[in-house]
């Protein structure tokens, strides 16, 4: 598969990301349960981009992280211009937290493929 085929994915994210963070925070603070679900979603979707990139860079962990982990930080810069929004270190330390996660399930999986013959 071409290169510019496999980047399309981790693309599409990162501008779905970015259209979500454009839209401005008009829904009423729930306190922690609403705290929590967005948590999930930032864990979640930073985890999936950075598998997406760990893919289509050819299973590069590193260039993946910090691509993704930059993403996250231009993400976090980028709400602070939205009405309602702003930026929030504890999104980007759950980002972060979901980079990790999909790094050591990938690695796991990895190297429990290439023990078995089969990656």
């Amino acid at each position: 598969m071409t290169r510019v085929l496999r980047i399309a994915p981790p693309v599409a994210l990162m501008a779905l990301i970015w259209y979500l963070s454009s839209q401005p925070d008009v829904g009423p603070d729930l306190g922690a349960w609403a705290r929590l679900a967005t948590s999930a979603v930032h864990f979640g979707q930073f985890a999936v981009l950075f598998a997406l990139w760990w893919w289509a860079l050819d299973r590069r962990a590193l260039p993946a992280a910090l691509i993704t982990l930059a993403w996250a930080g231009l993400d976090e810069i980028h709400q602070s211009w939205v009405p309602r929004r702003d930026a929030d270190p504890i999104d980007f330390a759950v980002d972060a937290a979901g980079i990790l996660a999909a790094w050591l399930v990938l690695r796991a999986a990895t190297a429990r493929s290439e023990r078995r013959g089969t990656g």
